[in-house]
């Protein structure tokens, strides 16, 4: 999601244990993750890219349940990024949402 995006974008994130349902009050029904982040010395993107590509990627992820040749126009850029026409947002790596981004000339 979106989320996973952007903290791609500034950091690296691993799962680092798990905290039972037993844990929490009220019990959820869900395990929960301990999840490390450790800012990245520099970001993948230069910071004036970084608000227009959040904001790209917030307005595909909009169409979840869509694909990426519904989504958008341009099934020669996908294509060129070795995407599947099927694709859906949400099955891309942060990677390889920016290099589509960049692909079609987002700013």
């Amino acid at each position: 999601g979106l989320l996973s995006v952007v903290t791609a974008l500034c950091a690296d994130a691993w799962v680092i244990g798990e905290i039972p349902p037993e844990a929490f009050a009220p019990r959820p029904k869900v395990r929960s993750a301990l999840v490390l982040v450790e800012p990245r010395a520099t970001g993948l993107l230069p910071p004036h890219e970084v608000k227009p590509f959040v904001a790209w990627v917030a307005t595909l992820f909009q169409s979840r349940r869509k694909t990426l040749a519904k989504t958008l126009d341009h099934p020669e850029v996908l294509t060129a990024c070795g995407l599947e026409p099927s694709a859906r947002p949400e099955s891309l790596s942060p990677e390889k949402l920016m290099e589509l981004y960049r692909a079609l000339g987002c700013p």
